[in-house]
């Protein structure tokens, strides 16, 4: 018996830097997490990400912030990036330290949207076209 599985969601972020599209995948990322975002910075987290290259590296900041959420129920609201991403490269890496702020999930404030369960390489792409940034990922729910 074949078993069809389409739960899965595709996110297109469209950014004129780098650095706001790594903030606003983390936002698209959390819309699908809960009905309503946090609005509440009243806790923070710090990741610390490095990878080969850029698309790594947002890969990994996505999959931080997933976990943050999956393990400690923590919700962001707003990002930062202290290091420059276009700056922050070594041998063609890419290295930061971003800060998450938000707050501890409350099922009543915020409301469960979908339950995902990765972030996939699957159709996973960045790149520079014309004076935007874009991103493209697929969310496995």
């Amino acid at each position: 018996m074949l078993l069809e599985h389409t739960a899965d969601c595709l996110i297109s972020v469209h950014s004129e830097t780098l650095i706001q599209l790594f903030y606003d995948s983390a936002a698209a990322l959390t819309a699908q997490l809960t009905e309503k975002p946090s609005e509440t910075e009243a806790l923070s987290r710090t990741l610390h990400i490095e990878a080969a290259t850029r698309e790594e590296c947002l890969l990994k900041w996505l999959r931080e912030i997933l976990l943050l959420f999956e393990q400690e129920g923590f919700v962001c609201c707003r990002y930062s990036i202290e290091d420059s991403l276009e700056t922050s490269a070594r041998d063609g890496g890419c290295a930061f330290t971003g800060i998450c702020l938000g707050e501890t999930f409350d099922e009543m404030r915020h409301g469960i949207c979908k339950e995902v369960k990765a972030v996939t390489r699957h159709r996973f792409t960045l790149a520079k076209t014309g004076a935007f940034w874009k991103a493209e990922f697929l969310l496995d729910l």
